[in-house]
């Protein structure tokens, strides 16, 4: 069904925005299809940075045509970059029918993969750092822009060659630099977000970020509407040369970023203050990380989001066994996406006062029986009550996308309430690392499981290792349930937040 882990998230919760001054773009894994709740890796960027110089800032404010608070070159710039990142997934479906019917992977090899890809999601701190303090022909944000769209470009349209790309090492190396290219946009992106922010009110901030959540989901749903229809009519390779041309729109969007020169900036003053700040931050931070008010629900955080998945597996019977089409396969991640929003809205409008552990509880508890429905198209039980495979599918997808997004907003609401001031969006992006590299453990463990069970999902082969891969996963993902009281704080914000 669909990945409720990596790829193709349109999870991000404006309550968590509002908390915490941070934007979200996604990205998630490329190859499965998860049926556990654990929506898409979240890449937020910290909000404590150099801020821009005192002549950029007054520029904003003699623009007389603003919109969300900027002038209106620079916000459409921005979101179109936001846009591209989110259409840009519309070659994930692509890269997982390349490696299983070019390449000829079977389900766990195909798992494996999968965390291999998502790796450059895991250390964004590290390319927001870069970005901040290693300017790159005069610039620190437009260079960065330009450069990686650019290799974004390269690497998407080299797996469209054959010639090229023309076995697994290499098409590995193509989406993983794609995928790089694309978190380094993101971090940029994001950087430009919070400066902007930074001058605005908070009502104008609140708006700009969710308007640029909003600009990355529409490109997502776009990318979920036609990503099937393309790998029938062009062939997985022939998608992947349509969307080498959707970085260039981050190439283009780029020259429109306002941003002065480093060399032309009252540099020394800046500097000075800037790493009197990054001292101050890092000591902060480390001394959160090794606060018991944090490690305790990271490492809950940690053991939810690195529980396996069949997900691989059950891709290989939808499109082995059932013989799904990359078309319906394309419909159903639309279906997922604009269920992820319903998600949003109902969480938003009805749960944001429920205690966090009760939310977490009920969630984890519900996803057991809606994690064993494949078992239902597996034995056909849903064929006996009339029900189609594909429409089962579509009504599956949609209820459990639901409830993976009502079971990941508490997390970000927790997770931000547990950032002390000065601190909040370093350390709020260093946790959402530490929860993407648990989605790459989880990846491998689930690639480990099919593996040893056995499953291949080779045409004609018995269903029952299958059905074993379904049942211990499940079995796993309820783990954390009961942990959920030792190791995560109560209320409605979370009561684990540090004492400064």
């Amino acid at each position: 069904m669909v990945n409720h882990k990596y790829a193709m998230r349109y999870s991000f919760v404006l309550y968590a925005l509002c908390c915490v001054r941070t934007t979200h773009a996604f990205v998630r894994c490329p190859l499965t299809h998860p049926r556990k709740l654990t929506p898409t890796r979240v890449h937020l960027q910290p909000t404590k940075q150099p801020p821009l110089c005192p002549e950029e800032s007054d520029g904003h404010k003699e623009d007389k045509k603003l919109l969300a608070g900027l002038p209106l070159p620079i916000f459409f710039s921005i979101t179109t970059i936001y846009f591209i990142q989110g259409a840009l997934t519309l070659s994930r479906l692509a890269t997982t029918y390349i490696l299983k019917d070019e390449f000829h992977l079977d389900a766990s090899t195909l798992a494996a993969l999968a965390g291999i890809i998502s790796i450059p999601w895991t250390i964004k701190p590290l390319y927001g750092f870069l970005t901040d303090n290693v300017p790159l022909f005069d610039y620190r944000r437009k260079s960065y822009l330009f450069l990686a769209s650019c290799a974004a470009s390269a690497a998407q349209f080299s797996v469209s060659q054959a010639t090229i790309v023309a076995d697994v090492p290499s098409l590995i190396a193509a989406v993983t630099m794609s995928s790089l290219s694309i978190a380094i946009t993101d971090v940029v992106a994001d950087s430009i977000v919070v400066e902007r922010s930074r001058s605005n009110s908070d009502d104008q901030a609140g708006n700009l970020q969710s308007l640029c959540w909003i600009s990355s989901s529409i490109g997502a749903i776009i990318a979920a509407f036609f990503s099937g229809q393309l790998i029938e009519i062009l062939g997985p390779r022939g998608v992947f040369e349509v969307s080498s041309f959707l970085p260039l729109g981050v190439f283009l969007s780029a020259l429109f970023v306002d941003e002065e020169p480093v060399s032309k900036r009252k540099s020394s003053t800046i500097a000075n203050e800037a790493n009197d700040d990054e001292v101050t931050q890092f000591t902060l931070l480390k001394k959160a990380l090794i606060s018991p008010a944090i490690i305790s629900p990271m490492l809950w955080i940690f053991l939810w989001q690195s529980t396996p998945s069949s997900d691989s597996a059950f891709f290989f019977y939808l499109t082995n066994t059932l013989f799904f089409s990359p078309d319906t396969l394309g419909k159903v991640k639309l279906v997922t996406a604009i269920s992820g929003l319903v998600g949003i809205l109902i969480y938003r409008q009805f749960l944001r006062a429920v205690d966090i552990k009760k939310l977490l509880k009920f969630c984890g508890f519900a996803a057991f029986p809606l994690s064993l429905s494949p078992l239902i198209l597996i034995s056909h039980l849903n064929q006996t009550l009339g029900i189609p495979d594909k429409l089962f599918v579509f009504g599956d997808d949609a209820v459990i996308t639901v409830l993976a997004e009502l079971a990941f907003l508490p997390i970000l609401v927790l997770a931000s309430s547990l950032c002390p001031p000065g601190i909040e969006g370093s350390l709020f992006a260093t946790m959402m690392s530490i929860f993407n590299f648990a989605g790459v453990v989880g990846n491998e463990f689930g690639a480990l499981l099919t593996k040893t069970i056995g499953y291949t999902g080779a045409v004609g082969e018995s269903t029952r290792p299958l059905e074993m891969l379904i049942v211990l996963c499940s079995l796993i993902n309820l783990i954390p349930v009961f942990f959920i009281d030792k190791l995560v704080g109560g209320g409605v914000g979370g009561s684990n937040r540090p004492k400064e």
